[in-house]
C-alpha cells in the first residue's frame, strides 16, 4: 500500500523559528501565517504531510482489514 500526504506552502525569504529541523525555519504555511518551526509541535504534527500520509494509509490498512 502506498500513502501520500501533503502540506501546501513556499518557501520563506528568510529562515523564522526554533523549533523543528530540516526545513522548517524556511517552509512558510500560509494558512498559519508562518513558518513550520514557528509553530508549536503538534499543530505542526497535525498540518504536516507525514500526519497526511499517516492517517490515510491508516484508511487503507482499516479497509483491507488490517490493525483492527
Amino acid at each position: 500500500m502506498v500513502a501520500e500526504g501533503r502540506c501546501d506552502g513556499y518557501i520563506a525569504t528568510a529562515p523564522a523559528g526554533r523549533e523543528g529541523f530540516g526545513y522548517d525555519p524556511v517552509f512558510h504555511v500560509p494558512q498559519r501565517g508562518a513558518t513550520m518551526a514557528q509553530l508549536p509541535a503538534a499543530e505542526k504534527n497535525r498540518l504536516s504531510h507525514r500526519a497526511a500520509a499517516a492517517a490515510r494509509l491508516r484508511e487503507l490498512l482499516g479497509k483491507a482489514g488490517i490493525g483492527e
